[in-house]
């Protein structure tokens, strides 16, 4: 999923909602879906021309660390082992370990993230596509 700009830092997304013309850069963070639909449409109407047809999109808001798939331990292990590697040299891995203990360096580094950094931008989750005439928003 990707993670768009958000114009205010936020640090509680949860129960929000936002809306794109464009699907690429998210606004809003409105209290109801209801609330995201009508911003969209305003921002449609005020920008089109009268009763032309286009689409836009209302999504979740999520904490940005919720649109990472992946265990992240893995990840950091493999930073590592690139660092170790260019401080003492050698092309085999320096540090290896079990796969559920990576995992838990993971939900460990993402714990200790989630409580220590401050949020500059949201993440998306499940985005809907609607169209809207516009002129035809009721204000």
């Amino acid at each position: 999923m990707l993670v768009h700009l958000c114009k205010n830092i936020m640090n509680n997304p949860e129960n929000l909602w936002c809306y794109s013309t464009d699907e690429e850069e998210y606004n809003g963070h409105c209290e109801t879906e209801s609330d995201a639909h009508g911003e969209a449409q305003s921002q449609i109407d005020e920008d089109g021309e009268e009763g032309e047809s286009r689409d836009y999109w209302v999504a979740k808001i999520v904490h940005p660390l919720d649109c990472i798939s992946q265990d992240v331990g893995d990840d950091i292990m493999e930073m590592i082992n690139e660092r170790v590697a260019d401080e003492v040299g050698g092309d085999d891995t320096a540090l290896d370990m079990a796969r559920e203990h990576e995992a838990e360096l993971g939900r460990i580094i993402m714990a200790f993230i989630r409580e220590n950094a401050s949020v500059q931008r949201y993440g998306i989750k499940d985005p809907v596509k609607h169209q809207h005439v516009t002129g035809s928003h009721e204000t």
